[in-house]
């Protein structure tokens, strides 16, 4: 759809509760209208915003970090994947989007940063992110189908 972030390289959580810091930190370095943060770094930022488990308490944590102004983000919250895909195809317009939604792969929510994706009658809608789990670029078709009933979180440039 734009431009490539493939080679900016992934950053793995470093525990099974870390992807909203991995992802945050991939984010500022794909966005250089911002400035670069670590992993650690986003740990110690927010950690008013963790839960009991030291992950951050979703969705209202995730909200609460995307809404800070030094990023300068739209924070949208949906229960629809089509609309969470017509917002994300307006965001990638700017910069990757933060992405937190239910995923069924981990048992909760999760945190990715997309930064391709692609609608065709004949593949459906795929999109292209950084995952901290595991920490790799991946696609993956219609993921937000997976969301059904939960409220998909998207932050992306104002």
């Amino acid at each position: 759809m734009g431009k490539s972030y493939k080679h900016i390289k992934p950053i793995a959580q470093d525990d099974k509760h870390g992807c909203w810091s991995a992802s945050m930190a991939w984010w500022t370095k794909a966005t250089p209208t911002v400035p670069n943060y670590t992993d650690d770094e986003i740990v110690v930022e927010y950690s008013h915003l963790r839960g009991p488990d030291g992950g951050l308490r979703f969705p209202e944590g995730f909200k609460q970090m995307l809404s800070d102004v030094k990023w300068g983000l739209t924070v949208e919250t949906t229960e629809s994947s089509f609309g969470a895909f017509d917002l994300i195809s307006t965001g990638l317009k700017k910069a990757p989007v933060m992405m937190g939604f239910w995923d069924l792969r981990v048992g909760g929510y999760h945190a990715v940063v997309v930064h391709d994706y692609h609608s065709s009658m004949k593949e459906g809608n795929r999109l292209t992110f950084m995952d901290p789990n595991g920490g790799v670029h991946m696609t993956w078709k219609d993921v937000l189908t997976l969301a059904r009933g939960h409220a998909i979180i998207l932050g992306y440039k104002k």
